[in-house]
């Protein structure tokens, strides 16, 4: 980040340049990694959610509030995971669960339509639907264009003039009171 928006933020949000750096540090190297291989992580939660659902009404007798056990329990999850010996993408499904592998050498553009792809399979299959790629070149089609046109027709109202415009929102929505209390460069 720039010098002049870290002493803006230090300024701000009380805390010393070295603390900044370091949480700034840990984000650009341990965070965004992880998010670059967040591949459509709305649409997977969004699939996830769908079946847990479907999972908890085919046992609804044995639960009083759906809504409160889905905010606790997870029964379905689909996990992404990068294969290099795998060719395109494939998908393992099971009732508990499904991994959709991907070759990360692919270009970030073709993962997300062979992602989207593979969760049409997860999706036809959990509607008890037989899988075909017909189906999921359709759903992979519907993901990736409701993608892109959220991207860029509301994504920029979510966007901000200016990193100072930020710092700014921040401060009048969290704001702090006290100086800073902890040295997070140190261990514990």
């Amino acid at each position: 980040m720039e010098r002049d928006i870290c002493e803006k933020m230090c300024a701000e949000f009380k805390v010393s340049e070295n603390n900044c750096r370091e949480i700034e540090k840990y984000y650009d190297t341990v965070i965004l990694p992880k998010i670059k291989t967040k591949y459509l992580s709305h649409l997977v939660a969004s699939i996830e959610e769908l079946i847990n659902r479907k999972m908890l009404e085919d046992n609804k007798k044995k639960l009083e509030n759906i809504d409160e056990a889905l905010k606790s329990v997870r029964r379905y999850s689909i996990l992404l995971v990068p294969g290099n010996g795998v060719g395109k993408a494939k998908t393992y499904s099971s009732r508990f669960g499904a991994a959709v592998y991907y070759n990360p050498k692919n270009e970030t553009t073709d993962l997300r339509i062979l992602i989207a792809h593979e969760l049409g399979h997860v999706v036809s299959e959990h509607r008890g639907k037989t899988s075909s790629d017909n189906f999921s070149n359709v759903f992979a089609f519907l993901a990736i264009n409701g993608k892109d046109k959220f991207y860029k027709t509301k994504a920029p109202t979510f966007q901000f003039e200016s990193e100072v415009e930020i710092i700014s929102n921040i401060s009048a929505l969290c704001p702090i009171l006290t100086e800073d209390q902890t040295d997070i460069s140190r261990k514990k």
